[in-house]
């Protein structure tokens, strides 16, 4: 009886596992109910790259007790902001859709800030695998955005990119794909 041994971890865990690839992943936002149906489409084909938010941590509470001490949970920490860069697109309505929004949150001309109600949307981030299957999927809650997006400067050589930072209240994981109530999205009616 012979043993092998081939306990590399890497080695492993790559003949099992694909590995998750920065490249491959889809946003769309569900903005179509604040500025217009075609608003979705349009920002989700405009995107060039995004982080993820990071997940909620919570603070550790010391109480003193006694001679000891005891640790609780305490208030959960802020979740981080959405960073999303859209292609600047001549023909594409990217930068209107987001200086649309923005006005929703904050109108420059009358000075006044739309209701948390009226401006966060929704959106689900999905990261596929090399075989275009879904990985996992985030669904991000109350998204507005923290400023307009900036004026790209000119420059004859580069493409003109957005960077837009987006305020996200919560990420939650979904498992699979099929979790997602998203009866009229592009991601899942394939």
């Amino acid at each position: 009886m012979s043993l092998r041994y081939d306990f590399n971890a890497s080695n492993l865990a790559a003949r099992r596992f694909n590995p998750q690839l920065q490249h491959l992943g889809v946003i769309e936002f569900e903005i179509e109910n604040l500025i217009g149906r075609s608003s979705r489409e349009f920002l989700g084909l405009g995107i060039s790259s995004f982080d993820l938010p990071q997940v909620r941590s919570v603070s550790k509470v010391t109480v003193h007790y006694l001679n000891g001490s005891v640790n609780y949970p305490g208030k959960p920490e802020a979740v981080g902001d959405l960073t999303v860069v859209f292609n600047d697109y001549i023909d594409g309505r990217q930068r209107a859709i987001l200086l649309e929004w923005f006005k929703f949150v904050y109108d420059k001309r009358s000075g006044l800030g739309g209701l948390p109600s009226d401006i966060k949307v929704d959106a689900y981030a999905v990261l596929l695998s090399q075989d275009g299957g879904n990985r996992a999927v985030y669904r991000m809650k109350g998204l507005f955005p923290l400023s307009d997006p900036p004026l790209a400067p000119v420059n004859y050589q580069d493409t003109g990119t957005i960077k837009s930072v987006i305020s996200c209240e919560r990420t939650i994981l979904s498992v699979s794909i099929s979790t997602i109530a998203m009866s009229s999205s592009p991601l899942t009616s394939a």
